[in-house]
């Protein structure tokens, strides 16, 4: 995934909802988290911030040294969270989305 490699994942419930969890490792050792769950975004906090992008809505949360980028694909809610700078985190939410 753009430059990371898959080191992990499993397939689990989330408050009794499919979800999927991968963990991604990049260059100098930086992890990247994906998880991808049934939800709406209408269930999340309100976000630090949100863009939109090709029609797609990012909601974007700063959680200690962490971005989460969270966006809706149909009945499913898409997260990528890392410790990397928040907008390369952004920016990998966005390519991810438009996969």
């Amino acid at each position: 995934m753009m430059g990371f490699t898959l080191v992990g994942g499993r397939a689990h419930r989330v408050q009794g909802r499919p979800s999927a969890l991968f963990t991604y490792r990049g260059a100098g050792g930086i992890a990247l988290v994906c998880q991808m769950f049934e939800a709406r975004m209408t269930e999340l906090s309100t976000p630090r911030e949100s863009r939109t992008q090709n029609g797609v809505t990012f909601a974007i949360y700063q959680v200690g040294a962490a971005t989460l980028v969270f966006w809706p694909e149909g009945s499913i809610v898409c997260v990528l969270a890392s410790t990397l700078d928040p907008e390369r985190v952004i920016a990998l939410a966005v390519a991810k989305a438009q996969a």
